[in-house]
């Protein structure tokens, strides 16, 4: 195998050794015993050009050789490493994932001066808050959630609009409370990556109570640049979202529109969806039609009724699954209000200037994203 040649990520499995990657290091932490004590191990986060993460550990005794070049950002190249998959009572796993990467004495690493643009900066894996109640408590994977902070309160008193409550203890509290201290922009978009969901059943509450909290491998991104949080901040400057309930949206019928009603919708139209028929006259062939693919397990996903589910998730939605070698529409043909059969033609650019700024994100059946914390 040459040195350009490399695995991906997906394709790891435990029993060999001979492997060649090439990642990016977005994450990494130590991690803590029992008794609080710190390990001296170093765990990351691995991303490669398929969208792929998996986790990484050093061990203690070669930390001190690897440590320099394994800096959060860097492009490295990774070989002769062991695959190791997870135990059953492995628990806080920072992804959804069955393996790991495992360290050895013969493990070389190389950092590549130059980026890779091809291997984005980050990527998470953002579980619908509807589906909480489902991953609540079970204390294997450890979740991605999204949200905003609507005012600049301290943290104790930050606004809680969806019962979904934030605790942060020990000393990511006081790295949260010292960022939100000298924050400038707000509403604030806040990442939350590999927290921990449980419930609890308060006294004033009918219904079970969400809270997320933090464990050694959670980080949180405020303003990350990020297409998830850019889509978010596009949302919020739309004067019908604070007024728009997400949490109790009902099945609406879909209308059925002519082309040239659609280049005329009304603000009320920004999370509506409609069907147009029309007749795609080019399409390019070069490439493949495009999948759906979970980012947790990199699988391939069909929509039931609409949604988007995997049952080796959890049986779990998935708001923003990866699509996959998508072909390209030139152009399309559609029939007008006063024509049946014949009609402009357009093309797909020709709908990027609407009457309003389509957020870009598909809402339906989906839960209000807003963090907080719980009041003591």
């Amino acid at each position: 195998m040459t040195t350009r040649n490399y695995h991906n990520l997906v394709d790891l499995c435990a029993g060999s050794y001979n492997w060649n990657i090439k990642v990016r290091v977005i994450r990494s932490w130590r991690g803590v015993s029992k008794q609080g004590e710190g390990f001296k191990g170093l765990n990351l986060l691995f991303l490669d050009n398929q969208d792929t993460r998996i986790h990484g550990f050093v061990p203690g005794n070669i930390i001190d050789k690897h440590e320099i070049k394994l800096l959060e950002g860097n492009i490295c190249s990774i070989s002769n490493f062991s695959v190791k998959d997870y135990k059953t009572e492995e628990k806080f796993r920072c992804i959804n994932s069955d393996k790991q990467i495992i360290f050895t004495t013969y493990t070389d690493v190389k950092t590549f001066h130059e980026d890779d643009v091809l291997i984005a900066k980050n990527i998470f894996d953002f579980y619908d808050l509807g589906d909480l109640s489902d991953i609540a408590n079970q204390n294997v994977f450890l979740t991605d959630v999204i949200g905003f902070i609507e005012k600049d309160l301290p943290l104790a008193n930050l606004i809680n609009k969806t019962s979904v409550n934030v605790t942060f203890w020990d000393s990511l509290a006081e790295e949260f409370e010292a960022t939100l201290y000298v924050a400038q922009e707000f509403p604030i978009i806040i990442i939350i990556a590999s927290a921990k969901i449980t419930s609890w059943q308060g006294t004033n509450h009918s219904t079970p109570q969400f809270e997320i909290s933090n464990v050694t491998a959670t980080k949180f991104y405020m303003n990350y640049d990020y297409h998830d949080v850019a889509n978010l901040k596009k949302m919020l400057r739309q004067p019908m979202f604070a007024k728009y309930n997400f949490t109790t949206q009902a099945e609406e019928k879909i209308e059925t529109l002519y082309i040239a009603e659609i280049r005329n919708l009304g603000i009320n139209y920004i999370e509506k969806e409609v069907i147009c028929q029309i007749k795609v006259n080019t399409v390019v062939e070069t490439i493949y039609w495009n999948f759906y693919q979970c980012p947790s397990c990199y699988k391939e996903i069909e929509p039931v009724q609409g949604l988007f589910k995997y049952y080796r998730c959890a049986d779990r939605n998935v708001p923003h699954p990866y699509k996959k070698e998508a072909r390209t529409i030139l152009g399309i043909y559609a029939p007008t209000n006063n024509e049946e059969t014949s009609g402009s033609g357009y093309h797909l650019d020709d709908f990027s200037e609407l009457n309003f700024q389509s957020p870009d994100v598909k809402l339906k059946n989906k839960k209000k994203r807003s963090l907080g914390k719980k009041k003591k």
